[in-house]
Formats: C-alpha cells, sequence, structure tokens
C-alpha cells in the first residue's frame, strides 16, 4: 500500500514537473499508477527478455526506453492521463523512478533506513581490501 501511494505522488509531481504529461483528475492519477505498476509487474520482464541483445548493447540505456513506453502505454488506456510522445513519457517515467527513490527514502520510518560510510582508505579484513569512497544504503521492509 505505500508503495502504491508512493507511486500515485510520484505520477502527480511528474505531470506537474514535465510539460507535455497532464492528469485531468485524481481518479486518473490512481488508475495511472495502478496501471504503470501493473505493466511494470507484467509486461516489463516480458519486455526486457525480448530486447535483451539490444539492452545489452546499450549498455542498459535502452531499458531507460522500455520503461517510456510502459508509461506511455498506460498514458493511451487510462482516459484523464495524456503523454504527448514517447519521448517525454522517457523523460516522465525517468523522473519519476528519481521522485519514487526520494520519497521512499525520506518517507521511511528511520529504524528501516541504515547508512553504511566507507572512507578513503578502505578497510582490511583478512588481507583483502574492501571498498573504498563507498556509501552503502539500505532499506529492509517491513512484513
Amino acid at each position: 500500500m505505500f508503495k502504491w501511494a508512493v507511486n500515485i505522488i510520484s505520477l502527480v509531481a511528474v505531470a506537474g514537473i514535465v510539460r507535455g504529461i497532464s492528469i485531468r483528475l485524481w481518479p486518473a492519477a490512481v488508475i495511472a499508477a495502478l496501471v504503470i505498476i501493473a505493466l511494470n509487474a507484467f509486461l516489463r520482464p516480458v519486455l526486457l527478455f525480448l530486447t535483451w541483445p539490444l539492452t545489452f548493447l546499450t549498455l542498459g540505456l535502452f531499458t531507460v526506453f522500455i520503461n517510456g513506453l510502459i508509461f506511455f502505454i498506460a498514458s493511451r488506456v487510462v482516459s484523464g492521463f495524456e503523454v504527448s510522445g514517447v519521448w517525454t513519457a522517457c523523460l516522465g517515467s525517468l523522473l519519476m523512478s528519481v521522485v519514487n527513490f526520494l520519497l521512499e527514502v525520506f518517507l521511511v520510518p528511520s529504524g528501516n533506513l541504515r547508512f553504511g560510510f566507507y572512507g578513503s582508505g578502505g578497510s582490511h579484513d583478512g588481507g583483502r581490501k574492501k571498498y573504498s569512497d563507498v556509501i552503502d544504503a539500505e532499506i529492509k521492509e517491513e512484513k
């Protein structure tokens, strides 16, 4: 339920930021967010599987286009949620991912978010050098 709410808020924020993406009413935002979640759950894995050679050749950048395509398809399915083109959808989906990440980081209860900082010298463990200059963030989900 929390992730659904974050997706809805992110979608509304993206519609307010990106010219070419509009949401007419709140119910359209809720339905569009749910359609995007469903398409990401069912269609995205199929598209990633079918386009893995192209994704491999572009070093993963083709996934931005796939995410945009899913965003664009959702705009065609849900009335009241409009996207002017595929490239606008790519920008919208990329921005929605960033807003989702930021909302989840700041809205998660602080007990579940843990940061680890490793300095420039690194740490030694049994003769092996571990990471240097790394910030590691981990969010534990409640069940």
